[in-house]
């Protein structure tokens, strides 16, 4: 079965050991962040289809979207849309959109920066960050244009601030969102 890893990568060693290892995909977050040129350098050495950029947002006092890094505590310096821009234009074959201010809350995704991403840019997209129920999938999926979705808690726990129990939909219910 295919699998991305990521998480404290910082080397493109540890990339090509990772690919050895068997991973598909290498996902690049904080360093990226801190060096965008890194992105560059692991596409050209392992290819574009082989990295991935996971990208974290949060909203600024000013109610401006924000990318961040380091656990949220630290912010890039320049707008999203430019920031998201770079990460393709570097070699990303992909991107993570992930809201950390949404995550686990089942608020749902932050459509109107997913819409405003997935406009600009040609690689695919997987949207993480407060996904509430399959029907969310299925109501913004023409709309957005993602390649994914992330739904951790909408698999893990019953219901929000309920016990653990995973729950992965049924084949049916996957069929019928699309």
């Amino acid at each position: 079965m295919p699998f991305s890893v990521g998480g404290g990568v910082t080397t493109l060693d540890q990339i090509q050991q990772l690919l050895e290892a068997g991973a598909e995909r290498v996902v690049l977050g904080s360093v990226a962040a801190r060096n965008p040129a890194f992105v560059r350098e692991a596409s050209n050495r392992f290819g574009k289809s082989s990295i991935v950029v996971c990208v974290d947002i949060k909203r600024s006092w000013l109610g401006k979207d924000v990318v961040v890094f380091g656990n949220g505590k630290q912010a890039v310096k320049t707008n999203l849309i430019e920031y998201v821009k770079m990460m393709e234009a570097n070699g990303a074959g992909e991107l993570i959109i992930q809201s950390v201010e949404r995550d686990g809350t089942y608020h749902g995704l932050d459509q109107e920066v997913l819409y405003e991403i997935s406009n600009e840019l040609s690689i695919p997209i997987t949207g993480i960050g407060g996904l509430s129920s399959l029907n969310e999938i299925r109501s913004v999926h023409n709309t957005l244009k993602l390649n994914g979705y992330g739904a951790g808690s909408l698999f893990v726990f019953q219901s929000k601030n309920q016990g653990v129990l995973v729950n992965y939909p049924s084949q049916e219910e996957l069929q019928s969102l699309f």
